[in-house]
């Protein structure tokens, strides 16, 4: 089996099982049964099962397969500049209470007014994922790397698309106000004037701790794991 393949059909069973296991049905069914935490750790666990050795099989793999196009170094500082964006996000979304995420449902929290990073896009995670996945497949030219980093990328479009379904279905009472103000596409209620930026509730730690990350990584990087 080619490597691109096995790289392929690991992302089928981590974002398959991922998919399935978050469809209302299946979801309302296992909670039923599990409760709401022996859900979530299950669903954890199964992640965890299917996408380490969706990593493992890549990093044995990396830079396999043909070669689809010319490696262009000039197109670093476009990567950094992404990757800066993408850890932006990221550590926002980790900083930001989300009406959508894992901890306000098992806090039981409901769906409020967008705050900070969920004013640019009610999906800041999935965005960063997509940027990181942009980000290395403009520098990596093979076959191999495309299957495993445009996985990010399609699993960040169609995640991000489906929980809003779901949440759609789920909390009829709470989430449609949320939906209406916010946006799947980064910035874009702001640019149709449903949603401001709210620059003033960001902290200044928060950028330094983006910074501080980013720097850390572009060091990392090149010794750890290659590149540049």
């Amino acid at each position: 089996m080619k490597p691109e393949t096995e790289i392929l059909l690991w992302w089928a069973a981590f974002g398959g099982t991922h998919m399935i296991g978050s469809t209302v049905p299946v979801r309302t069914w296992m909670i039923r049964k599990a409760g709401l935490v022996g859900f979530k750790a299950i669903y954890s666990l199964v992640s965890f099962v299917t996408f380490i050795p969706l990593v493992v099989v890549y990093w044995g793999n990396r830079h396999a397969g043909a070669e689809l196009f010319e490696h262009q170094p000039s197109l670093v500082r476009l990567t950094e500049g992404l990757m800066f964006v993408a850890f932006f996000f990221l550590v926002h979304a980790l900083l930001t209470a989300n009406p959508m995420s894992t901890a306000s449902e098992l806090a039981g929290k409901q769906a409020r007014g967008a705050y900070r990073i969920t004013r640019i896009t009610r999906h800041p995670m999935n965005t960063a994922f997509g940027l990181f996945a942009v980000a290395h497949l403009i520098m990596n030219p093979y076959a191999g790397d495309w299957v495993f980093f445009g996985g990010f990328l399609v699993y960040a479009l169609l995640s991000s698309w489906h929980q809003d379904r779901r949440f759609l279905t789920t909390h009829v009472e709470t989430f449609p106000a949320f939906y209406e103000t916010t946006s799947y596409v980064p910035f874009l209620a702001i640019l149709q004037g449903r949603q401001r930026l709210g620059v003033k509730e960001y902290r200044w730690w928060s950028v330094v701790v983006v910074v501080v990350l980013f720097l850390a990584v572009r060091f990392i990087h090149p010794l750890w794991i290659g590149g540049y």
